[in-house]
């Protein structure tokens, strides 16, 4: 079972920053998960809100904009010329998109991935089905995992794994059922659950079978 720092080490370190993203290696995880988005020039940055702490919206702003004001927000590619110095690292890159009016977002991740490689290191999350279809159909190399939550999201995943081959569920871990593991692993898909912060949910999620487990403190995930 894969043990994932929610956006870094978020208790420790600011969130979706490279400090934390060490911090999470050094703690002795196997990887992270972590948001990106792109600012106005298609820069694609690594920040969870659309909105800046200040509220500013990154999608209008470039990134001169965003830096000089919020020095630690990284790019993608910060961090992945740093991941592949640790090609053992795994790396969850959830794709934020609230919207399904497309304004080039996934083209932009996939050219940003397409210069480092790295298939088997990565897989791309998104809460929007329509943002997992753009990208399959943009290169369908990559590993595409469908997170959700709620009754909308139990719909959206049925219509969604009838037309797209995805590699993972991403359910919130309210929502995990043995029955879900065992189905999901009969149709070859893996089962990553958000965000445990207990560990006796930690280990009955690793008796159960779970993939991944996408947690705050490495302590509790590492038992």
């Amino acid at each position: 079972m894969k043990l994932l720092g929610h956006r870094g080490t978020p208790r420790t370190h600011t969130e979706n920053t490279l400090e934390g993203f060490q911090n999470a290696l050094v703690s002795g995880l196997d990887g992270i998960e972590l948001d990106t988005q792109p600012t106005r020039d298609g820069d694609m940055v690594l920040f969870h809100d659309e909105h800046l702490p200040d509220g500013r919206l990154i999608a209008a702003l470039k990134l001169e904009e965003i830096q000089q004001d919020y020095p630690y927000v990284p790019l993608l590619s910060d961090l992945l010329d740093w991941a592949k110095e640790h090609p053992d690292f795994f790396l969850n890159i959830e794709l934020k998109n609230d919207s399904n009016v497309s304004d080039g977002r996934e083209k932009h991740l996939i050219e940003v991935l397409k210069r480092y490689g790295m298939h088997e290191q990565i897989v791309i999350s998104s809460f929007n089905p329509i943002s997992l279809v753009r990208l399959y159909a943009l290169d369908s190399s990559y590993r595409l995992g469908f997170l959700y939550d709620g009754e909308l999201g139990l719909e959206w995943l049925a219509k969604v794994g009838l037309h797209l081959p995805l590699y993972s569920l991403h359910p919130h871990h309210s929502r995990v059922m043995e029955e879900l593991i065992a189905d999901a692993h009969r149709k070859n898909k893996k089962i990553f659950t958000w965000t445990v912060n207990d560990p006796a949910l930690v280990q009955k999620f690793k008796v159960w079978g779970v993939d991944g487990v996408i947690g705050d403190v490495p302590e509790v995930l590492l038992g």
